[in-house]
């Protein structure tokens, strides 16, 4: 009975180590780690995914993760989850609301939280904050319209000058003089 009574306090010591050792790491992550029940119900969000969103870890517990994003995502939302039911794993682009109304932009990779029987229970998503790179990307967007409408503003004048160039001109020669002297 002493042995076995040792051999189980050495287990429960080793499994305690193991939970610190992981509780270590997730704590540490860079990445927000946010966990869901099979209906979306955030059981689990690591201290980054909390700051991430403006919230404590202990105010996700137990909320919708619908409440972390904007009317118009929950259906792209309820898709996504519906996916995972049928044990796809994808990393996408979305969008979450911050508790100060601000949105952020996130890389989010799912995972589907399997049973035994293979029944989805829940899902994993570990989540990187990509904002500054969605703001450049609408930043070059914006630049590049720009640049196409300068683009044909400035053809439709060189077009202008070749149309008035080449009605005053008697011979291609001549044209051509005027036209690069234009």
């Amino acid at each position: 009975l002493r042995q076995a009574n040792e051999r189980l306090t050495a287990e429960v010591a080793e499994r305690v180590a193991a939970v610190e050792r992981l509780q270590r790491l997730i704590d540490t992550a860079r990445e927000g780690i946010w966990v869901l029940d099979a209906v979306g119900r955030t059981t689990f969000a690591n201290a980054r995914l909390a700051e991430m969103l403006g919230y404590t870890p202990d105010e996700m517990i137990g909320r919708l993760f619908y409440d972390f994003m904007d009317e118009a995502r929950w259906e792209e939302a309820a898709r996504n989850l519906e996916r995972r039911r049928q044990g796809a794993a994808e990393d996408l682009d979305f969008e979450l609301r911050c508790k100060d109304g601000s949105n952020v932009w996130v890389l989010l990779a799912t995972n589907p939280i399997l049973d035994q029987d293979g029944t989805m229970v829940g899902a994993l998503a570990v989540l990187t904050d990509i904002t500054e790179r969605k703001r450049a990307e609408q930043h070059q967007r914006l630049l590049l319209r720009e640049l196409d409408h300068r683009v044909k503003n400035t053809l439709a004048s060189v077009l202008a000058l070749s149309e008035l160039t080449l009605e005053r001109a008697s011979s291609l020669e001549e044209f051509r003089q005027a036209f690069d002297g234009r």
